[in-house]
């Protein structure tokens, strides 16, 4: 692994989770971390955050897929969730009272939908 990989990630780490861990020796030092940071900044406001990995194809994946999507729900959540509710739908508009309903949803991860989807 390259010292320009390890940068990136320190850089991205930084960057989405707002913790101040840059560091440099020199101007030039501080000045490629600079550029580096803005880059993956602009490419995170046009794109997004990349999910990496294969897309599944048949509709019942495709509805995990999404909601892995959200954070704080793995594989088992995601299955709780489509089973409790039914529909990807349905789950983007209960509320935080009927998402805690669903097994292994408690209040911190059913509030934490709930902010990501509203």
């Amino acid at each position: 692994m390259s010292c320009e990989a390890i940068r990136g990630a320190i850089v991205n780490i930084s960057l989405l989770r707002g913790i101040p861990i840059l560091r440099s020796q020199n101007l030039l030092g501080r000045m490629k971390l600079m550029y580096m940071a803005s880059k993956q900044k602009i490419i995170s406001l046009n794109k997004g955050i990349a999910r990496h990995g294969r897309r599944p194809k048949h509709k019942e994946k495709i509805k995990l897929y999404i909601l892995q999507g959200l954070a704080g729900v793995g594989a088992q959540k995601a299955l709780a969730l489509l089973h409790h509710f039914g529909s990807v739908e349905k789950i983007m508009n209960a509320g935080v009272k009927e998402l805690k309903q669903v097994s292994g949803i408690g209040l911190k991860t059913a509030r934490l939908i709930r902010a990501l989807l509203s």
